[in-house]
């Protein structure tokens, strides 16, 4: 469990695409090493807040998602390469400062979890 900090516009992310909501663009909030290959990994996260996630893959490729189960993001990694990922956990709106919890699965993500 983490604090959601919202002041940075998520769309300064290089994510080559439409990334809304808001984070602390200094530092990634989790760096997550992957030690083999992986033919799916799931990076997702749940709050009571609207969140947004972007991860970066050891490629330099980008990827954001916002709802993909209700108000809770997940990121999905087809044929993930070991390396290290780094990871931005986002709100919808500036200002949020919710709790959030952040999980990572092989394969689909669990939302019972």
């Amino acid at each position: 469990t983490a604090p959601v900090t919202a002041n940075d516009p998520m769309e300064a992310l290089p994510v080559g695409g439409y990334c809304p909501g808001f984070t602390d663009l200094s530092a990634p909030d989790l760096v997550m090493s992957l030690d083999a290959a992986q033919p799916m990994l799931s990076i997702y996260a749940r709050a009571q807040d609207d969140l947004v996630l972007a991860v970066r893959a050891p490629d330099g490729s980008w990827s954001c998602n916002d709802d993909a189960s209700e108000l809770n993001p997940a990121v999905g990694i087809a044929n993930a390469q070991p390396g290290d990922y780094l990871v931005f956990v986002g709100a919808y709106s500036p200002g949020s400062n919710g709790l959030y919890n952040l999980y990572a699965s092989v394969g689909s993500p669990n939302w019972q979890a």
